[in-house]
């Protein structure tokens, strides 16, 4: 009777600690995974703002598109009639920033 609930006992145990090191990985895991994603964000942001500086310099004809990639990111800039449609989409993950600005 006492080697059944010994047994018992390291079955439970086992088993207790095997799902806290499975949750323990889980864990990790996901903050690999949101740290990846918040520095391809953060990456997007930048590439933005030297977009925003290329629009502004651009000529002042209307109906313009320009495409432009590099590694990991798709740029495009819409030249409108009284606007400027700015985009950064990354080709990896879900990130997709978009700006419009006024001419």
């Amino acid at each position: 009777m006492k080697k059944s609930f010994t047994l018992l006992l390291v079955l439970i145990l086992v088993s207790v600690f095997s799902l806290l090191i499975l949750f323990t990985i889980e864990v990790k895991s996901l903050k690999s995974t949101n740290n990846t994603k918040a520095y391809l964000y953060l990456q997007a942001k930048l590439h933005m703002q030297f977009l925003e500086s290329i629009a502004k310099d651009m000529t002042k004809e209307n109906n313009q598109t320009l495409f432009l990639q590099k590694d990991n990111f798709k740029f495009e800039i819409h030249l409108l009639e009284k606007s400027i449609e700015l985009f950064v989409i990354s080709q990896s993950d879900e990130i997709r920033l978009h700006k419009s600005l006024t001419r």
